[in-house]
C-alpha cells in the first residue's frame, strides 16, 4: 500500500510545481514540507485537506486508505500499481487511451439519441 509521502511527492511531481510552492501554498517552511515527503512528519488536518484539494484528490486517496478519487466531472479515477498485472507504464498508458476512447464514442452515441 501507498504511503501518504510516496503520494504526496508523485502528485506534486505530477503537477510540476516545486517544493518551495507547496510550502507557500500551505503557509509552511519548505523544509516543513520537504519533511511531509520524506514521511518524517505528518501534515495537520487542515493541511491535509487544503493538499488533497490542490490536487484535486480525496483525503482518503492521500493517506493510501483507497486508490480512487472522483475527478471534477465526477468520474471515478482509479490509481492502479502497475506491477499488480505485470504491466509496464507504457502498457498502463495505452488501456488508458483505450478506455478514454472507449469513454468519449460512447457518450457521442449516447448524445445522438
Amino acid at each position: 500500500m501507498a504511503n501518504f509521502a510516496d503520494r504526496l511527492k508523485e502528485l506534486r511531481k505530477q503537477k510540476g510545481v516545486t517544493q518551495r510552492q507547496m510550502a507557500d501554498l500551505l503557509g509552511i517552511a519548505e523544509r516543513n514540507y520537504q519533511r511531509y515527503e520524506t514521511g518524517v512528519v505528518d501534515p495537520t488536518a487542515s493541511n491535509s485537506m487544503k493538499l488533497a484539494d490542490f490536487f484535486e484528490v480525496s483525503v482518503d486517496y492521500l493517506l493510501g486508505r483507497v486508490n480512487f478519487w472522483h475527478d471534477k466531472e465526477g468520474h471515478i479515477v482509479v490509481k492502479v500499481p502497475p506491477d499488480i498485472f505485470g504491466t509496464t507504464d507504457e502498457e498502463l498508458a495505452e488501456m488508458e487511451r483505450n478506455a478514454k476512447e472507449k469513454w468519449e464514442k460512447s457518450n457521442k452515441v449516447r448524445k445522438k439519441k
